[in-house]
Parts: structure tokens; sequence; C-alpha cells
């Protein structure tokens, strides 16, 4: 990676890139409060697909997926963690 500085160009040093590189992913870090908020939305999930799938008996799985998109679910969070609570 190469660095504008003074008029030259300089290659980063090794400590300098790790050091961006960690503030970087730092700023991107979760929190207790993210984590809480990412459950109660999983939790909300879950329970919009219940709601939408009462007393349906047997769907089907274009039917399932029909109404996770109307729901605003994605499929691999569909997939991997709405489903297999159910």
């Amino acid at each position: 990676m190469l660095r504008f500085g003074e008029g030259n160009l300089r290659v980063l040093d090794d400590a300098e890139l790790l050091l961006g590189v960690s503030r970087h992913l730092g700023a991107y870090g979760v929190t207790a409060a993210h984590a809480d908020l990412d459950a109660l939305q999983w939790a909300g999930q879950v329970y919009e697909m219940a709601w939408r799938l009462r007393n349906s008996g047997l769907s089907s799985a274009t039917r399932v997926a029909a109404i996770a998109t109307e729901a605003a679910i994605g499929r691999r969070m569909l997939l991997r963690d709405v489903l297999p609570t159910l």
C-alpha cells in the first residue's frame, strides 16, 4: 500500500498498516446494545413467521419463502435462523 506524504511516496510500515486496520475494524465492533437489538430483531422475525403461518397446516417451500419475503426476512436469515426455531 502506498501513501502520499510530503511530496514523495513511501510504503507503509507493517505496524502502521496493522494499526490502521485495527482502528478501522474497531469502529465496527458489536456492542452489547447492538447484540440485544439483534436478538430482539430475530425474535420479531420468528414471531412474524409464526403469526403468518398460523393455522395453515402444511405450507410449501415456495409459500414460506414468499411469506418471508413479504415480512422482509432474507433467504439466508430464514434458512439459518428463523425456520430452525419454528
